[in-house]
């Protein structure tokens, strides 16, 4: 009963924090659908060892590269490079 509690006490939580920084600083929340779009653009320079510094086009304009990007993908590129070498050895 008391780790019920504890779990909903945590949900309850965690929606009002969602919500905050839903209002207040949406840059915050980083979404799968980012996620998929930072791997997109980032993760082949990554692997050649380009550091990910700025997204986007000429055209449009190009933006710097947020932390939470180059943690996530740099993640990526660790685990692929992980697992070719990993397979390379077998």
């Amino acid at each position: 009963m008391y780790k019920m509690a504890q779990l909903y006490c945590g949900a309850i939580v965690y929606s009002h924090v969602h919500q905050y920084l839903k209002d207040n600083a949406p840059d915050a929340l980083y979404s799968s659908d980012r996620y998929d779009l930072d791997l997109t653009n980032h993760l082949q320079v990554m692997l050649g060892a380009v550091p990910p510094i700025e997204a986007g086009s000429l055209e449009h304009g190009k933006t710097p590269t947020d932390f939470a990007t180059i943690l996530n993908v740099g993640w990526a590129v660790l685990l692929t490079k992980f697992g070719r070498s990993s397979s390379q050895n077998k």
